[in-house]
């Protein structure tokens, strides 16, 4: 039966109910047709109330349910977008004792060097060589001091243009050997 059916039969039941009642409590009508509506009463309540026996066992039976059920929602964010950038603090320099190591590299954030490849790391290699080189100069005290730190200096220049040109052609070698 359709939930519609289902409660046109459950209002005509009460209805059939009330009437009975009314019989019941009403000794003027007892022999009158209120009493055949009494009887309709009961054969029409142990009709659309009675139960088959199969469904009641069904119902005592218990289902065991897993103790561990797989649940999947469906979102219409990719993984990746839900992904947000690990916590950086922020922080204040102390340069009394000159700048923190970790300082040089904060540009690298997650996403754009981080987590560091190879090539990452050969520029923090290169990063600490020109600090070391940086703090090994000599000091611009005197003409003979300038002189060595310039040449120094200079030199260092060409080895890091010598650097970036085999860089250069190592990525345009990498390009061709692509096409």
């Amino acid at each position: 039966m359709s939930r519609g059916s289902l409660g046109k039969h459950y209002y005509s039941l009460m209805l059939l109910q009330a009437q009975v009642l009314q019989a019941t409590y009403n000794p003027c009508v007892a022999n009158s047709p209120t009493r055949d509506v009494r009887q309709n009463a009961l054969l029409m309540n142990s009709s659309v109330m009675q139960i088959p026996e199969e469904r009641i066992i069904a119902a005592k039976e218990r289902i065991e349910e897993p103790k561990a059920k797989t649940v999947e929602i469906q979102t219409i964010f990719r993984e990746s977008e839900a992904q947000t950038d690990p916590y950086t603090p922020e922080y204040v320099e102390d340069r009394t004792n000159g700048i923190p190591e970790v300082l040089t590299i904060k540009d690298l954030a997650y996403g754009k060097g981080l987590p560091a490849s190879m090539a990452e790391m050969e520029l923090i290699d290169q990063m600490r060589e020109k600090r070391a080189f940086d703090n090994a100069l000599p000091p611009t005290s005197d003409e003979a001091c300038f002189t060595l730190r310039r040449r120094l200096m200079e030199d260092q220049e060409v080895r890091e243009w010598n650097k970036r040109e085999d860089d250069i052609k190592r990525l345009q070698n990498e390009r061709l050997n692509l096409l």
